[in-house]
C-alpha cells in the first residue's frame, strides 16, 4: 500500500471546540480550518511547506504532475489545493492536472458523518482527462481514513499513471489531543 505523507497533525474540531485556547494550542488545526476557507496566509503557509516537503521526496520536473482530490461536492476543487498545484507548475515544470479527477456525484461532507467507505469515493471519482504523465503528485487537505486518496490513486492508475505520490497537508490525530 502507497505511504500517505503529511505535513501536520490535524485535531479535528469537534475535539478541540469546548477548550477555550485550541486555537494558540493546535495552531495547525486553526491553520487547516482557515485554508479549508480559503484564506490567503494559510494558503501560503502550507503552499511553503508542500513545496519544501515535495522537493526533498521527490525529483520533480516535466515527466510529474500534479492532481487534486475533489471535494465533496459534484464538479468542485479546493480553492487551496489548487492554488498550490499552480505554484507546483510554475516552480518545478510539473504538468498542471488539478482537475485529472472529478467526483460525478456529491457525497455527505466527511467531516460532517459522510460515508468514507473507499466502495463510495471509488462510486463517485472519475477519471476527467485523456491524457495524464507517467507520475502524479495528488494533494488533499486532510486525511482521516486515506479513502479518498486510494480511490483517486486507484482511478490515476486505471488511467496509465504509474507513481502516484499521496500528500496531505494533514492527518486526523484519532482521539483527545
Amino acid at each position: 500500500m502507497t505511504e500517505i505523507h503529511h505535513i501536520v497533525e490535524y485535531h479535528p474540531y469537534y475535539l478541540v471546540r469546548n477548550n477555550p485556547n485550541w486555537r494558540e494550542q493546535y495552531p495547525d488545526t486553526r491553520l487547516i480550518l482557515d485554508f479549508k476557507d480559503a484564506k490567503r496566509p494559510a494558503i501560503e503557509h502550507f503552499k511553503k511547506l508542500i513545496i519544501s516537503e515535495l522537493a526533498v521526496q521527490v525529483q520533480l520536473g516535466n515527466n510529474w504532475g500534479v492532481a487534486v482530490v475533489p471535494s465533496s461536492q459534484r464538479g468542485e476543487w479546493g480553492e487551496g489545493l489548487k492554488d498550490i498545484a499552480e505554484s507546483l507548475h510554475a516552480k518545478y515544470g510539473v504538468g498542471y492536472y488539478f482537475d485529472a479527477l472529478r467526483r460525478h456525484q456529491s457525497i455527505a461532507k466527511l467531516a460532517g458523518g459522510g460515508d468514507r467507505s473507499l466502495e463510495t469515493h471509488l462510486g463517485t471519482i472519475t477519471i476527467n482527462r485523456s491524457e495524464l504523465p507517467g507520475s502524479m503528485i495528488l494533494l488533499d487537505d486532510v486525511t482521516s481514513t486515506g479513502n479518498s486518496l486510494r480511490a483517486c490513486e486507484h482511478r490515476l492508475k486505471e488511467a496509465g499513471v504509474e507513481n502516484v505520490y499521496l500528500m496531505a497537508i494533514g492527518e486526523t490525530t484519532h482521539g483527545t489531543p
